[in-house]
């Protein structure tokens, strides 16, 4: 066993809250409420560097989660 299966092997499986009933179904995650969650609990010079960077590719989107945040 290699370095890091033996690391991976020590963390939990991450507890999810949706289910996947097949395997051909669809996995809903809602990337926007994660985003939002990940910027208020951030660092401010990270969170504030993120920000600069979405504003520099999408604006519009930069600004909605600015005043979400806020």
């Amino acid at each position: 066993m290699n370095q890091r299966t033996r690391y991976e092997s020590q963390i939990p499986a991450p507890q999810r809250s949706e289910s996947v009933e097949t395997a051909e179904s669809t996995l809903k995650v809602n990337g926007l409420e994660q985003v939002i969650e990940l910027l208020r609990h951030a660092d401010p010079t990270f969170r504030n560097s993120l920000l600069r960077r979405l504003q520099s590719r999408d604006p519009a989107l930069a600004q909605k989660l600015l005043r979400i945040i806020r």
